[in-house]
């Protein structure tokens, strides 16, 4: 189970454009736990919108898959995360602690040859 940062339409059109084996359920991963809850858990306090600057491709995790990293740790990434993992505390459920919070978008193997989008919107956010 995981929070997912989703994005909008058109920030995921320019993904797919960037990143031809981009997954359907491209996000940025706030918390992951391996537990799940029976029970609808409720979703972080945000503005609802996020426009995030890229920082380039880079190889990530001990998969080494391809991410699209995102520039900054900016003050409502950071509340948003600390939100969740109180909510899956308060929900006594565990939370993936092997990599620090490192927000990207995994884009697969193959890439366009064209720079990435500069910066991305995200409008919604889902545990999955």
């Amino acid at each position: 189970m995981y929070l997912a940062l989703l994005p909008d339409a058109d920030s995921l059109a320019a993904l797919k454009r960037f990143a031809l084996s981009l997954p359907d359920d491209a996000h940025v991963t706030i918390i992951h736990s391996k537990a799940h809850s029976g029970a609808p858990l409720p979703i972080p306090k945000w503005s609802s919108a996020l426009m995030l600057k890229t920082n380039g491709v880079a190889s990530f995790g001990w998969k080494s898959k391809l991410v699209l990293r995102l520039n900054v740790l900016n003050n409502e990434l950071i509340a948003i995360r600390l939100q969740a993992e109180t909510i899956l505390r308060d929900a006594n459920l565990p939370w993936s602690a092997e990599w620090l919070f490192s927000p990207h978008v995994t884009i697969g193997s193959q890439r366009a040859k064209m720079a990435p989008p500069a910066a991305l919107r995200f409008d919604r956010m889902a545990w999955r």
